[in-house]
């Protein structure tokens, strides 16, 4: 398989900590008719926190963010505080996703439970034991008729997003975590990364095993689909991003650029970028028809970042570390 070679472009300057601390506004192009203008909104560090993800909630221009401990915060655009509780569980979250259209956040959990939190509510409607093992990935379809979950039990299982019944358990031939999912834009598939660097294809109406793909030499960490379905991005611990083509399963493109393994990606298809986050605090973004790099700047040093979130407008990145949420502004002008 021919692997695509591109020439990176890197974005230098001066005094990056003055600059940042000025709120200036970077400026870089993907080509001579496109420019993206990145700011910095705001950078607030929560402390004595364990910080699992951020959601955008698009109902009340807000994020919230999800801490091990089952506390939930809600902040403004500006990085005020507007609301905190807590759910109650006897065990740790470890991942967690957000569904818009039922305002509800799904929390998936060390023992291996997954709950739903209606959030005009603020309390926990149900809470579900579905995995022996702890819950490491979370994906609802885009039309929201299901839940996926993945677990370090080397399963991944599908239910109705009403809890109602539990459809699906893809057990896999191996003795790895699932690390993450994606549902294809149909509904119909769900693609699942695993610790065996192997990316798998499943029927969500059957569960039949359609398709494996197999090119990075450690673990998935993220993986999405493109909006019509026929490709599906892929990152990796190996520190490399691949395209794959779903309808043959052969690798259309691989890019390295990081030098660290990468933790987190994310993708939204108004903007047309992709990011991506390595554990040395590096964030990538990159062109998604391409996949060239057009931006990269160090947010800490050696501080792994947890999880990238575009909003839906795509003009919003959440950036979270450990115990730090960072957004920034993405503004796409033409000429």
């Amino acid at each position: 398989m021919n692997i695509k070679n591109f020439k990176l472009r890197l974005f230098k300057t001066p005094n990056l900590a003055m600059l940042l601390a000025s709120g200036i506004v970077f400026i870089f192009s993907i080509n001579a008719k496109a420019e993206f203008r990145r700011k910095v909104i705001f950078e607030k560090t929560i402390p004595k926190a364990r910080l699992v993800s951020s959601h955008f909630s698009g109902k009340n221009n807000s994020i919230l963010l999800v801490h091990e401990n089952g506390t939930i915060q809600v902040f403004d655009y500006d990085g005020l505080l507007i609301k905190e509780t807590k759910i109650e569980s006897k065990s740790p979250v470890t991942s967690s996703t957000f569904d818009s259209s039922s305002n509800a956040l799904v929390l998936g959990y060390w023992n291996g439970n997954l709950s739903i939190t209606k959030l005009a509510e603020w309390q926990m409607a149900r809470e579900w034991g579905l995995h022996k093992e702890s819950i490491g990935a979370i994906a609802i379809s885009q039309d929201h008729r299901w839940i996926a979950s993945g677990s370090s039990d080397d399963s991944a299982k599908i239910v109705d997003s009403n809890f109602e019944k539990q459809t699906l358990t893809l057990e896999q031939d191996n003795e790895y975590d699932v690390t993450c999912l994606s549902f294809s834009p149909d509904g119909e598939y769900l693609a699942t990364g695993d610790g065996e660097n192997m990316i798998s294809i499943w029927d969500c109406g059957s569960g039949d095993l359609l398709m494996q793909m197999q090119d990075h030499k450690a673990t998935i960490s993220e993986i999405f689909w493109s909006s019509d379905g026929n490709q599906i991005i892929s990152s990796s611990w190996d520190k490399k991003i691949n395209r794959w083509d779903t309808r043959d399963g052969s690798l259309i493109q691989s890019v390295k650029h990081h030098e660290s393994e990468i933790s987190s990606m994310a993708y939204n298809q108004n903007l047309d970028f992709v990011a991506s986050a390595d554990d040395s605090g590096m964030v990538v973004l990159s062109d998604y028809k391409s996949l060239d790099k057009v931006y990269s700047e160090k947010i800490s040093m050696n501080v792994n970042i947890r999880d990238l979130e575009f909003d839906y407008k795509g003009q919003l990145l959440s950036i979270l570390t450990e115990n730090k949420l960072i957004l920034w502004s993405l503004v796409k002008t033409t000429h």
